[in-house]
């Protein structure tokens, strides 16, 4: 399996890709080329024809969850893609809200492309089980660290606006047959929780790699979110939880990873814009 970093918050050495505050990853395998997340907009596909990736290839997309960082990119994949369908929970379409910089401000996905491109979204509200190669199973809190930074992350309802829940946090697993490998967005449930998540569907399966965000810095600065105590308890969580290797970045920050590498050594390693791993 390779996975490429189309977009990330930091840049790739060489400064030929461009930066943003989003996620998009490329992921090939089994002959089949997905795209995960589509950052904040057009930058992920404009990193991907620099990469000599061909985002109108693939197969399929999935979308983690329903914040502009991940799904700001859409727009210009559809349009650029004919035929690959679109996964997504149905309750990432719901008004989301941000109260991190103090006044709140629409952070959700564009739904006018719900109407001008609906037969191309796939809404599911279950497990997504039964394909040979992968799956998708929702995110669910099994009692592990969740970050604090979800008290300024709301949801409109019908009965207002409340604490958003991250019921729309999707969990993406490729089965690579000897082992399998878990993506998950910004880990809003907490990383180790979609771990466990994963564990209880396959249960006693290999997993060999976790790609996303942790979750653990402020988003307009890089400063931790969690202090040190916690991050540590977090770091012992991950360890316990028998994953050969975690490959983090986004929303972990800077300074999130080097507060966690320190107690999880080679088990964890930051990813960039560009950054090519093969697992």
């Amino acid at each position: 399996m390779k996975v490429t970093v189309l977009s990330d918050n930091s840049p790739d050495p060489g400064g030929l890709l461009t930066t943003e505050h989003g996620l998009s990853l490329w992921i090939e395998f089994d002959g089949k080329k997905i795209l995960y997340d589509a950052g904040q907009g057009e930058i992920f596909s404009q990193n991907a024809a620099k990469l000599s990736v061909d985002i109108s290839e693939a197969d399929f997309a999935v979308i983690s969850h329903g914040h502009y960082d991940h799904t700001g990119g859409l727009g210009y994949f559809l349009s650029n893609n004919t035929q690959a369908e679109v996964f997504l929970h149905k309750k990432a379409w719901d008004n989301h809200l941000s109260l991190n910089t103090g006044k709140m401000r629409q952070i959700g996905m564009d739904n006018e492309l719900r109407e001008k491109y609906s037969d191309r979204f796939v809404e599911i509200d279950h497990d997504l089980i039964g394909s040979p190669f992968s799956f998708i199973v929702k995110n669910e809190n099994h009692g592990g660290f969740q970050p604090s930074g979800n008290k300024n992350l709301l949801v409109e309802t019908e009965s207002g606006i409340v604490e958003d829940d991250f019921s729309h946090e999707l969990i993406f697993v490729a089965d690579t047959g000897d082992s399998l490998a878990v993506f998950c967005g910004c880990s809003h449930q907490g990383a180790g929780n979609a771990v466990k998540s994963v564990n209880q569907k396959f249960p006693g399966r290999r997993i060999s790699a976790f790609f996303g965000g942790f979750h653990i810095s402020r988003p307009r600065e890089d400063e931790l979110s969690e202090d040190r105590e916690t991050l540590h308890l977090f770091a012992d969580e991950l360890l316990s939880l028998g994953v050969e290797k975690y490959y983090t970045g986004h929303c972990t920050g800077l300074k999130g990873y080097a507060e966690m590498s320190l107690h999880m050594g080679n088990r964890i390693e930051s990813f960039c814009a560009g950054k090519t791993f093969t697992v």
